[in-house]
């Protein structure tokens, strides 16, 4: 049903919403946070931050692990890390594990990042190019508004956990949708089997 490019990159732009609701959420749950474990602004500041530190060490194997497990696989495994941290963050016992978990989501993030532009540049060739690449660019304001709109309300309703909850379920109805759905371009897959002969 989906090989039209347009619709594999709406499905591109939904997933890659993810990491940047997830990132946005800890901001939105900063007054819960900041109550739950006696933290100040300074604590609140390092666990945003912690999000995109795992970027300084996945950077240069980035496209070498992506290359290795395929785009599809490493994206997903990417949302699958990203919803372990997601379980543990409103579970965390103590904060030293809320930060764990919290570099644990952002390893995720950063791993599904490096492979959301190669699979767009897999399907959009020529002056097509740049229109997909800015749409699927316009994916992180749109999560930021998503979760500046959502999260807070979740939290105000039930709490860190009602907000860890609907940021999980989002994590997982883009896990689900890009492992039913998505199909890599026939000229990409059969240049990827090629190489691995």
């Amino acid at each position: 049903m989906l090989p039209n490019r347009w619709n594999i990159l709406a499905l591109l732009f939904l997933v890659r919403t993810a990491p940047v609701i997830q990132y946005q959420a800890a901001a939105s749950l900063s007054p819960l946070l900041m109550s739950d474990y006696s933290l100040g602004i300074a604590e609140i500041g390092l666990l945003i931050g912690l999000y995109h530190a795992p970027g300084t060490a996945l950077a240069f194997p980035g496209g070498a692990i992506g290359a290795r497990l395929g785009d599809k696989r490493a994206v997903l495994i990417g949302l699958g890390l990203m919803a372990a941290g997601e379980l543990v963050m409103p579970l965390a016992p103590n904060w030293p594990v809320e930060l764990g978990a919290r570099i644990l989501t952002g390893t995720g993030g950063i791993l599904l990042n490096f492979m959301m532009l190669k699979m767009v540049a897999d399907w959009f060739t020529g002056k097509e190019t740049p229109t997909a690449m800015g749409i699927i660019g316009n994916a992180a304001p749109a999560g930021i508004a998503i979760a500046l709109v959502t999260i807070p309300s979740a939290g105000e309703i039930g709490g860190r956990t009602l907000a860890s909850a609907a940021v999980l379920g989002y994590l997982l109805l883009a896990f689900i949708f890009l492992a039913l759905v998505y199909r890599a371009p026939a000229e990409t897959a059969a240049a990827a089997r090629r190489q691995s002969l």
